[in-house]
């Protein structure tokens, strides 16, 4: 198994981000979410795509090997969820959005645990994933 493509990394960003919008929703105080277009659902739906382009713009830094590698997956984590969110709010409340939905995803992630720990086990598994498909490729396997 080689390396996965960009675009595979970032489909798993997009999963990643979807879950993270689910847990949002399920967990997190979103009742300010109701008076905006999309509303709840429209948020996890719009979280896909969102978290989709900001992994592909920082999908590349999943995968290392050894302390450094993972030093470059969590700082590829914060930068995807930072740009996720700005995408996300731009569409649910434009230029506003942008500003805002990263400051709150942070807020509500600090005042429900449950958010973090999902958030940081879904981007460990995916680092762990792009890894061992990396070494395989390498092993030869």
């Amino acid at each position: 198994m080689e390396r996965p493509e960009r675009k595979d990394i970032a489909l798993a960003f997009g999963l990643v981000g979807v879950l993270t919008a689910v847990v949002l929703v399920i967990f997190g105080d979103t009742r300010d979410l109701d008076y905006t277009w999309p509303g709840q659902i429209g948020v996890v739906i719009i979280a896909g795509p969102s978290a989709w382009l900001a992994g592909y713009a920082f999908g590349g830094m999943f995968g290392h090997p050894r302390a450094m590698g993972w030093v470059f997956a969590c700082v590829g984590a914060c930068l995807s969820t930072v740009l996720g969110a700005a995408i996300g709010g731009t569409f649910v409340l434009p230029l506003l959005g942008t500003i805002i939905a990263p400051a709150v995803l942070f807020e509500q992630a600090i005042a429900n645990p449950m958010i973090g720990i999902i958030w940081l086990a879904a981007m460990a598994g995916l680092h762990v994933f792009v890894l061992k498909s990396v070494s395989c490729s390498a092993d030869g396997k």
